[in-house]
């Protein structure tokens, strides 16, 4: 029986070794695998990181070339307003009114030419008496011959638009020179006419003009 007993023992002995020998291998794997598994983790941390250093850097280079249209896209629209205004600053215009005619008159440095609805003054106006009236300003101030002239007239018969215009060039000129204002007011061209057409009378022909007398 003892020597049973011994044998049992020495194979469990032996048993328990191959056990233990075999757990240990196991367990290094394990750890093994355990220990590579973060650092793969930690490459691809790494690569994201590098990613999103790329994906940063690349909107910072388009960001610059934004800034660097839109301060070069004013610059190139400031000499084009300066030229507005320049253009704005040599026209002076003024607005004239006689009995039913109102006239829109703007007036440039010029070599004296005068065009009113297209036409010259003179072929518009075909009395004397009426382009003498319209230049009246002119003549007091001594500008005729050194300002242009460009008039629309609309309303009323010709003897009205002759006052119209001349009380809109005087308005005119007071804008391109206001020097001239004491000498227009003067002259009375930069009052309007307020003289309308009389109201006929009941017994009369017109406004005044009486019936001929017959005496038989």
């Amino acid at each position: 029986m003892s020597e049973e007993v011994k044998e049992k023992k020495t194979t469990k002995k032996v048993e328990e070794k191959e056990v233990k020998t075999a757990k240990k291998p196991v367990e290094k794997t394990v750890k093994a695998e355990k220990v590579e598994k973060p650092a793969k983790v930690e490459k691809t941390v790494k690569t994201e990181k590098v990613a999103k250093e790329e994906k940063v850097e690349k909107p910072a280079k388009a960001e610059k070339v934004v800034k660097e249209e839109k301060v070069e896209k004013p610059a190139a629209k400031k000499p084009a307003k300066a030229k507005t205004v320049k253009a704005k600053e040599q026209r002076f215009q003024g607005t004239g009114r006689r009995k039913e005619s109102v006239a829109r008159v703007k007036i440039t440095a010029g070599t004296g030419k005068i065009e009113v609805n297209g036409k010259d003054l003179k072929s518009y106006f075909d009395l004397d008496t009426l382009v003498y009236i319209a230049k009246q300003p002119l003549v007091l101030t001594e500008t005729e011959n050194n300002v242009d002239i460009v008039a629309n007239i609309y309303g009323g018969g010709k003897t009205g638009q002759a006052g119209a215009l001349r009380h809109g060039i005087a308005r005119a000129l007071i804008e391109f020179r206001p020097e001239l204002r004491a000498e227009l007011k003067k002259a009375g061209f930069l009052t309007r006419d307020s003289r309308k057409k009389e109201r006929k009378k009941y017994g009369l022909k017109k406004a005044r003009r009486a019936p001929q007398f017959s005496k038989r």
